[in-house]
């Protein structure tokens, strides 16, 4: 299945990248999924990855190692993720459900390495 992943922030790593999102929709994306990566508010295909893993746990205990492989430079160390979240979302609590996403990136115009 394809589905279309839309970042405020559009910075990747090459290779493996983790996505935080709020609430438990992801949840039904499936392992092997293909991702069509765009910029919020635009329709065009910026990369493309593959869904790798996912997880689903409160805001505030991701593990730092998972926070290592964050795309967003800002949002490696838990701080940084929960201020990110706030201003993202009005209404984010720091103990809501959210859904990690592991992305295997294909093709990253804009990797940063």
């Amino acid at each position: 299945m394809q589905h279309e992943l839309f970042f405020q922030n559009p910075i990747f790593r090459k290779g493996l990248n983790v996505s935080v999102r709020n609430g438990e929709k992801w949840m039904n994306a499936n392992i092997g999924d293909e991702l069509l990566i765009k910029e919020t508010d635009k329709d065009q295909t910026i990369a493309y990855g593959t869904l790798v893993g996912k997880a689903l746990l409160p805001a505030n205990l991701i593990p730092k190692s998972l926070l290592k492989h964050e795309h967003d430079p800002s949002c490696r160390n838990l701080a940084g993720l929960l201020s990110e979240m706030h201003r993202v979302y009005s209404d984010f609590q720091e103990n809501n459900l959210v859904t990690v996403l592991f992305i295997n990136l294909k093709i990253a115009p804009t990797a940063d390495g």
